[in-house]
């Protein structure tokens, strides 16, 4: 057998100092470059300025995750996610990758303070970086507050408003369907 532990990493030629030029290079690319002008007073080069006093940049894009996966070279995005995780094969790498990746992170969580932006950064930390968007309720704290007595009738209350099948009738004894299930 030619591999006993498995196929080696198809990256495995990357080393850290390579990776991380790629990475600057693929940060640097994302900034865009501003549009030069000739001043008339000067005769030299500036930055053109909107009418809000910004430099107007040409070829920016966001950093996004998949454009680092293209600029280190992978194909796919998974593959990349799956060298990330592979500590174990190039620790500096992977780490080298992960603060990559982390820049891509920040980049999406900014853009959740900017109104033309806030959706797509959701859909990227959703994606990318494991966010999640949801609201949850516990009842918990509520229940146990509760005296002694209460906490029954209390409990039998929330799961009959959630629709949930009571495991525990009014009388304390098991369910039907607990019977029919112990027999």
């Amino acid at each position: 057998m030619a591999h006993p532990g498995g196929r080696p990493p198809k990256f495995s030629d990357l080393n850290v100092d390579e990776a991380q030029k790629l990475i600057d290079q693929f940060f640097e690319d994302c900034t865009g470059k501003p549009i030069m002008v000739n001043d008339p007073d000067t005769g030299e080069e500036r930055p053109y300025i909107d009418k809000y006093g910004q430099p107007v940049i040409i070829g920016a894009k966001p950093p996004t995750v998949t454009g680092l996966c293209l600029a280190l070279g992978f194909n796919s995005r998974n593959a990349l996610l799956d060298y990330e995780a592979n500590v174990d094969s190039n620790p500096e790498l992977a780490n080298t990758i992960t603060r990559a990746k982390l820049r891509c992170h920040e980049y999406a969580e900014s853009r959740l303070y900017d109104k033309d932006g806030a959706n797509g950064a959701k859909f990227s930390l959703a994606n990318n970086f494991g966010w999640i968007d949801r609201q949850e309720i516990s009842t918990t704290l509520e229940v146990n507050m509760l005296p002694e007595a209460d906490r029954r009738s209390r409990l039998i209350d929330i799961l009959s408003r959630r629709q949930l099948p009571s495991i525990i009738d009014v009388e304390g004894q098991p369910t039907e369907d607990e019977q029919e299930d112990a027999e």
